[in-house]
């Protein structure tokens, strides 16, 4: 399976946590993605965590 590369400034819902994350940052070099939560909370997943989340993509929160 291709590892897929979120867009910068894309929002996404986790379908785990219904909770909404907007991509801020992707490093292809590092494979690390930065996320932002809607409560303002900042996390890094490398791009295998990140495509192995269930999420869907949205407007925003």
């Amino acid at each position: 399976m291709a590892i897929q590369i979120p867009s910068v400034g894309q929002w996404y819902r986790d379908m785990a946590t219904n909770q909404f994350i907007e991509i801020i940052a992707v490093d292809e070099y590092s494979s690390v993605t930065s996320i932002q939560y809607e409560n303002a909370a900042i996390d890094e997943l490398d791009l295998v965590s990140w495509n192995a989340l269930h999420t869907t993509w949205s407007h925003s929160p």
